[in-house]
């Protein structure tokens, strides 16, 4: 008899604070680019969450890490913003054998736009196709060859691998020798940075990583990036519904002009 008192005392006390008798999900870890971080899971985190009714803990670490911790397990999902061939053999690169993607599939969330900026002071304002992909094949490497003032054109882009870079590398197919090592920053939100004290800059970025700090180039040509959230094998109940959520979160910020 006391011992049945005890028990329903307890339980009580629990209930009282607020506990359910229904084990609650744990929150889904999402890990990786900061492009698909910045411009969707973070700044939209609570609307992506009710839409889904699930809860998510999301890390910037770049794309790479990102893979590299689902395959280890300490990652839900990764956000990659790369195609996942282009992601796994860079990794693969740099650490043979590091990753297997096989079984690894890339879920499209939204696509953003490639950026071209330059620092505030350049009077370029805008390149026709030619223009642009003569620079970035390095046969024109000087400002006042495209109506500017003499001053060499540094590119600042963001390693092999990452995902602008990918966007545009699928796009013009050729770099020539223009890309030197200096030439790169560690990821693409850094470009901003990079040009923003470069008066002779021409950055490659998300676009929402533009701010006040840069200008942005008018270009022919539109780029795309694609954002993706990639999970080992078909996704679960949860993770669909994260996955969903996201896709149409994106599609509400096209309607109203986001890229943001």
């Amino acid at each position: 008899m006391l011992r049945n008192l005890m028990l329903s005392t307890a339980l009580f006390a629990l209930f009282a604070t607020g506990f359910s008798p229904s084990v609650q999900a744990q929150e889904l870890r999402i890990s990786g680019s900061s492009t698909v971080s910045g411009s969707l899971m973070v700044p939209h985190e609570r609307e992506i969450e009710t839409l889904a009714g699930e809860q998510v803990g999301v890390t910037a670490t770049g794309s790479s890490h990102g893979i590299k911790a689902l395959v280890a397990g300490t990652a839900d999902m990764a956000m990659i913003s790369a195609p996942l061939g282009a992601v796994v053999a860079s990794i693969n690169e740099r650490d043979p054998g590091a990753v297997n993607g096989r079984g690894l599939i890339a879920h499209e969330v939204g696509r953003n736009q490639v950026a071209f900026v330059v620092h505030p002071s350049n009077p370029v304002r805008r390149l026709n196709s030619n223009q642009l992909y003569d620079i970035l094949a390095g046969r024109i490497a000087n400002w006042r060859e495209v109506g500017g003032v003499t001053m060499p054109i540094q590119i600042m882009v963001e390693p092999p691998g990452g995902g602008v870079r990918s966007a545009v590398e699928d796009t013009i197919e050729e770099w020539g020798d223009v890309l030197a090592a200096e030439s790169y920053v560690q990821s693409a939100p850094l470009v901003i940075t990079a040009v923003s004290h470069l008066p002779g800059g021409l950055g490659i970025t998300s676009m929402s990583h533009v701010n006040g700090s840069v200008d942005l180039l008018e270009t022919e040509e539109p780029m795309g990036q694609s954002l993706y959230l990639v999970t080992v094998g078909q996704p679960d109940r949860r993770m669909t519904a994260v996955i969903e959520a996201a896709r149409a979160t994106w599609r509400r910020l096209e309607g109203g002009n986001g890229d943001s």
